[in-house]
């Protein structure tokens, strides 16, 4: 990554909050469903994955993401309550259908 050590930093921050967030969900959800017997949370398991999937592809394989400078201009789509809201978002469309 690229930018001064105070931008390296931060980014890092910011990219380990998005990425726990999702991590932190995935393990929430997964533990719902196998120990309630919860299949109906599957969309949401399903939509966390997909999210992880998304934030990986950008954070590791997008050039502009190698700059912390990108990552702090972005900070605000991956915010953890951003994210958070993205998938409810997804996940009411999805059970509307």
């Amino acid at each position: 990554m690229t930018g001064s050590d105070k931008q390296i930093a931060w980014a890092k921050q910011i990219i380990n909050d998005a990425l726990g967030t999702i991590n932190r969900n995935i393990s929430r959800v997964t533990e719902h469903i196998e120990k309630y017997d919860m299949q109906d949370e599957q969309i949401y398991l399903d939509t966390w994955l997909a999210a992880k999937n998304q934030y990986e592809n950008v954070i590791l394989k997008t050039p502009e993401a190698q700059d912390a400078s990108w990552i702090i201009d972005n900070r605000k789509r991956m915010d953890p309550i951003a994210i958070i809201h993205q998938v409810d978002m997804i996940v009411a469309a999805n059970r509307r259908k």
